[in-house]
């Protein structure tokens, strides 16, 4: 009775009916009845969509809406568009037409992941590769199933720019790109099971790394190494580092500044021998000289040439062996600012020396300005041995260029001191002959010029009328009977001393003797010292435009 009783007073209130619960209809802009569709849903909702699997929930479906005709129907893979009034504000009118650099831009907001493809995540291989749990397990050791297999590391190098080399100190200082990669025998997935996934990026401190070092590194890198690894699906781990090298080079000065220098990168494993770790290198110079010429990015004082990679072995003193590879980066110094600053001031303080010629030899400035102009080139030794190493095994070709300079112009003064010298000695004879014409005394007291002349031609006298005091007349008469022929040789010679004495000291006494004679030697020591410079300067040119030899 009492299910009579409820069922009756169901029927009584109209809570059944035949026919379908009325549909919700809106009305739009102009009150006509259009098609109603449900609004779509939420990304947070997205999983809870009752067609989903395991997308069943008790919260109730949502409200229908209407929506205006032309409207397009969401499609799978498509979560909407962007229908907010900022958006439209911003971005409406290159919506309609964006610019050919805002395409794929835009396209970007559109890639929502397929219902499909939910389960094609990284995370799935990570999970499949279970990386977080054997953490320890893939960093603590070489990732191989057996210690007799051996772990082969492919090495690449790129120098991206050579920034400074200090000479002074023999430091090196390049910008370079570091890529290896290794197999890891415990890392492996099939793309396919993943929706083709062929790699994923990781964390580094979560897979093994070889411990390659550089020998000739002296500073730490300054800058943040890659913190991320590549994994590829067939077990290669890539990795990509990017560094600063400030390293040791020895420096071969010999041509400044027309110089080639080689600096050396060596690779090394710090611990593990040749029987674990076997490197593996593009030996070709033209491909890798190649690859370093595109990645060059700035130009400083030194020009990328060359690279080559060689490798050696190195003996550990408990017996093993370990393989080191060697790149060699040949790099030219760009010489003009050198030549503008250096070769050439000194070179036009050499044409300064020679112009001087042309200055009066009667007073001191010739003497003057050659004593400035060896003092600037002193200056710039002194400017040249702070640039030059102190270690080098040959004396500089600069260097040689200096003192040779440097020489010739030191030359050059000693030769304008003794023509100022020889001219102050033809003035100090005219001097003395003003003063012998207008003294009134005797021969004996002529002025101290005539001084030798008149003590010579005394000494001449008393040689020849001169007979010892212990000697009788009769005895000389005896003498100089027994030997006339002697006599008169000894007459005759004397007079022609006499004569000649008297010809070259006539000579002396003419005004202007010694000027004459100064001029000749300017003239010849001028001839002299354009030909041996001219001779030392292509000589030295040569010398610093020969190519080295490889």
């Amino acid at each position: 009775m009492f299910l009579t009783g409820s069922f009756l007073l169901i029927f009584l209130t109209g809570g059944f009916s035949s026919s379908p619960p009325p549909v919700p209809v809106s009305e739009d802009t102009a009150g006509l009845p259009g098609p109603v569709e449900t609004e779509e849903y939420s990304p947070g909702d997205y999983y809870d969509h009752p067609r989903l699997p395991g997308g069943f929930s008790s919260s109730p479906p949502p409200v229908p809406t209407r929506v205006p005709e032309g409207t397009p129907k969401p499609v799978c893979g498509m979560r909407g568009t962007f229908d907010s009034a900022e958006f439209h504000a911003k971005y409406v009118l290159n919506m309609t037409n964006p610019p050919e650099y805002l395409r794929e831009y835009f396209a970007s907001f559109y890639d929502s992941p397929d219902p499909c493809d939910l389960y094609c995540n990284y995370d799935q291989v990570i999970d499949k590769l279970q990386l977080d749990k054997l953490k320890e397990k893939l960093t603590l050791s070489r990732p191989v199933q057996s210690h007799r297999i051996l772990t082969y590391v492919y090495l690449e190098m790129v120098i991206a720019s050579i920034l400074n080399v200090k000479a002074s100190e023999q430091l090196f200082v390049t910008h370079m790109w570091l890529y290896m990669s290794w197999n890891n025998q415990f890392i492996s997935w099939d793309p396919q099971k993943f929706c083709g996934i062929k790699h994923i990026v990781v964390r580094s401190d979560t897979l093994w790394k070889p411990d390659i070092i550089i020998e000739e590194m002296l500073e730490k890198d300054k800058i943040a190494p890659s913190p991320f690894l590549k994994v590829n699906s067939f077990g290669e781990v890539e990795h990509r580092i990017d560094q600063v090298v400030t390293g040791t080079c020895r420096m071969n000065v010999y041509k400044f500044p027309f110089d080639t220098q080689r600096c050396t990168i060596s690779f090394k494993s710090l611990m593990h021998s040749d029987d674990e770790i076997r490197f593996v290198v593009n030996t070709n110079t033209t491909v890798i000289s190649k690859w370093s010429h595109h990645a060059m990015q700035s130009k400083h004082e030194w020009r990328f040439v060359k690279m080559t990679v060689t490798n050696k072995t190195n003996s550990f003193y408990f017996g093993s062996n370990q393989t080191v590879i060697v790149y060699t980066v040949f790099m030219q110094r760009r010489p003009i600012q050198h030549a503008v600053n250096f070769l050439l001031p000194i070179f036009f303080f050499l044409c300064m020396d020679l112009a001087s010629y042309l200055i009066p030899d009667s007073g001191e400035q010739k003497i003057s300005f050659r004593i400035t102009v060896l003092l600037a080139v002193t200056v710039l030794q002194l400017i040249l041995h702070e640039i030059l190493p102190s270690s080098s095994d040959r004396v500089p070709l600069i260097a040689v260029y200096c003192i040779g300079i440097f020489f010739m112009m030191l030359i050059s003064l000693l030769e304008a001191i003794l023509a100022t010298y020889l001219i102050q000695k033809d003035s100090e004879t005219q001097d003395c002959r003003t003063d012998g014409d207008q003294s009134s005394n005797s021969e004996r007291t002529v002025s101290f010029c005539g001084f030798s002349k008149e003590w010579k031609n005394s000494s001449k006298r008393s040689s020849l009328h001169h007979t010892p005091a212990d000697q009788t007349p009769s005895d000389s008469k005896e003498t100089n009977s027994e030997k006339p022929e002697v006599s008169m040789n000894m007459t005759q010679e004397a007079g022609e001393l006499e004569k000649d004495s008297d010809v070259s000291w006539k000579d002396e006494e003419k005004p202007g003797y010694w000027t004459r004679r100064v001029r000749r030697i300017n003239r010849g020591f001028f001839i002299l010292y354009l030909t041996t410079a001219t001779v030392f300067l292509v000589y030295m040119f040569s010398l610093w435009t020969t190519p080295d030899e490889d």
